[in-house]
């Protein structure tokens, strides 16, 4: 009896290492979604790099699934998808406006994270475009300036616009 339980423990201890390893790093990768999203400590320093950010340029990182899109869960999609609508359908000028839009956008990455069930490259992928998203959200949210906001709205744009030519459902 003690050497079936003494079995039954290694195989146990055996499988969960094997396993659990890779659902720790997902779970991590959770983790650290749920924790940019939430923590919002921007330095002046960040600010600054971050409106150095003009549309010309490349998110770091980001590229193609051997030439194709990588497929995003339907409602990370689903999330990008109002965020490009809102964008689309606003043009601010003011300050108050950028506010609002930073807040509307904020409710949709908090969706887009409390739903993620992406895994593996696609899921790498999408926290290369994801994290300058939440980063301009952030600016719009905190601009200080209309050309605060202005550069956050332009940038958020560039961002959105770079996850549909690398992501579909």
């Amino acid at each position: 009896m003690k050497a079936k339980l003494i079995t039954i423990a290694l195989l146990s201890t055996s499988l969960m290492f094997s396993c659990g390893e890779e659902k720790h790093e997902e779970h991590e990768q959770h983790e650290q979604h749920e924790h940019s999203e939430h923590e919002h400590h921007h330095s002046e320093a960040k600010h600054e790099e971050h409106n150095e950010h003009h549309a010309s340029e490349n998110v770091e990182g980001l590229t193609l699934n051997n030439g194709e899109k990588w497929v995003a869960n339907a409602e990370t999609h689903e999330g990008m998808g109002k965020i490009k609508n809102i964008l689309e359908a606003t043009n601010p000028t003011t300050l108050e406006g950028y506010h609002a839009i930073g807040k509307e956008c904020d409710e949709q990455t908090a969706f887009i994270i409390n739903n993620c069930t992406m895994t593996g490259e696609a899921h790498n992928q999408l926290h290369f475009v994801l994290h300058p998203i939440l980063d301009d959200i952030e600016m719009l949210k905190n601009a200080t300036t209309e050309e605060e906001g202005k550069k956050a709205y332009d940038s958020l744009s560039k961002n959105i616009s770079d996850y549909f030519e690398h992501f579909k459902i």
